[in-house]
């Protein structure tokens, strides 16, 4: 096969594109300086064929690299220590060592914020899925997931622009097994409020700050026809709880992902919600029974 693009012509993120699609890893464009992507499909765009990659990079030379995980389509799964203004995931991330969990990264990628990713071979049996722990700040990516990879680039909220950047190779690459990290790292299970309980905290508490989090958790397992109308929900009682970070929404639309939506929908849906809703509203009942606890204070 000849090669998809000259070599003059490719650029560090072509480059790159390659490579890891080469490894085994699905590539789409992302924004430059930015997560969202590019194609219409998203992460279900993304492809490994060098000529797609070249035609990519070629229309927008710096697009951010995006990686799909998990074994249902790709060769990697991902452990994300968030850095967040609330927070950080480093405590799980020494509790994930002590347990002896972790210790088979490939390789280890600082994200802009601070945080890491450690990249692992993905297991293709049992398949794994993609689940969060917001109040541990942290994240495992498999199945339905994606990630940037270096040398992508985003700005930070401090408007600055960093890397993601490759600090450490491991030496015995094997699979990782998310769903005991998942077990060690989240809390034991707290009552949800129903509808009705749902409705009279929202009219005794007009203004109550939403947990990005929880509610990004729930979307995530709302069943198939219910999914669009949760996220509406969920990005209305956000958007009261105003004034709403960037991170937030970003959390928020990763839930609706887990879910099964793609990331173009879930944004638009969140984007009508903000169009719709006043911060200063009181929130109203959840569309179903299972709604997320809300906390007193914002944690991301």
């Amino acid at each position: 096969m000849n090669s998809p693009a000259p070599g003059g012509d490719r650029t560090p993120l072509l480059r790159a594109a390659l490579e890891y699609a080469a490894a085994g890893v699905p590539v789409f464009p992302c924004v430059p300086l930015g997560k969202a992507p590019l194609t219409r499909q998203g992460f279900k765009d993304a492809s490994r064929d060098p000529s797609q990659l070249a035609r990519w990079w070629r229309w927008q030379p710096e697009a951010n690299i995006g990686l799909v995980t998990g074994s249902a389509r790709s060769s990697i799964d991902i452990f994300d220590i968030d850095v967040h203004p609330g927070g950080d995931g480093f405590d799980a991330l020494v509790a994930a060592e002590k347990a002896g969990l972790i210790d088979t990264w490939s390789r280890i990628v600082r994200s802009p914020s601070g945080g890491l990713h450690l990249v692992f071979p993905a297991n293709p049996s049992p398949k794994q899925r993609s689940w969060a722990v917001p109040t541990a700040h942290v994240d495992f990516l498999a199945d339905g997931s994606y990630v940037l990879a270096p040398p992508s680039r985003v700005r930070t909220r401090s408007g600055a622009i960093a890397p993601y950047t490759v600090v450490a190779r491991g030496r015995s690459p094997a699979p990782v097994e998310g769903w005991r990290l998942e077990q060690l790292l989240r809390p034991a299970p707290t009552e949800r409020l129903t509808a009705t309980s749902a409705a009279a905290a929202s009219t005794r508490s007009a203004g109550t700050r939403w947990d990005a989090g929880r509610l990004a958790d729930w979307v995530a397992g709302r069943p198939e026809g219910n999914r669009n109308r949760s996220l509406f929900w969920a990005a209305c009682r956000l958007t009261e709880s105003g004034p709403i970070t960037e991170q937030s929404w970003e959390i928020l639309a990763q839930g609706a992902v887990r879910a099964g939506l793609n990331e173009i929908e879930a944004v638009r849906t969140i984007q009508s919600a903000q169009r719709s809703v006043r911060p200063a509203r009181p929130a109203s009942a959840p569309p179903t029974s299972g709604a997320p606890a809300q906390q007193s204070r914002l944690r991301l």
